[in-house]
């Protein structure tokens, strides 16, 4: 989505290097450096990469590596816009996508279902805020 519907695209520099350097053990690491640096790979070149000079990595490992040099090829844009700021949900994945990363509103959401009120009025003020709560979500959604 973030591309505009072009192609997934590859790009190994710095910023792959750095993000998946903690999670790579030495070996890997050392494999990691024999991909062509500073050149924008497609899906295929990059898939054939992966198997002939990184096949010790297992799949997990090719995954952070794939996401991270598809990040880097997508901060290195030129042709279009770049999102700075992204508002989204807490799944992991788009950790490295932007400079700023916020949650979205309704996470808030989170805290107040964790709370255990021992008192009725305490349990029916809470109720109470929960049902606004959503009742606004569902108006935003309207």
């Amino acid at each position: 989505m973030l591309r505009h519907g072009r192609p997934r695209q590859s790009l190994f520099n710095a910023d792959p290097e750095s993000l998946v350097a903690g999670l790579l053990a030495g070996r890997a690491q050392t494999q990691l450096r024999q991909l062509p640096r500073d050149e924008r790979l497609d899906e295929a070149t990059m898939t054939r990469l992966l198997a002939d000079r990184l096949s010790s990595l297992g799949p997990q490992q090719r995954q952070w590596v794939r996401d991270a040099t598809a990040v880097a090829a997508y901060h290195a844009e030129v042709g279009g816009p770049v999102v700075k700021l992204l508002i989204r949900d807490d799944a992991p994945q788009f950790t490295w996508l932007t400079e700023q990363l916020a949650l979205g509103w309704v996470h808030e959401a989170r805290h107040y279902t964790k709370l255990l009120p021992c008192f009725a009025p305490h349990l029916k003020r809470l109720d109470h805020f929960m049902q606004r709560f959503w009742e606004y979500d569902d108006a935003l959604l309207a």
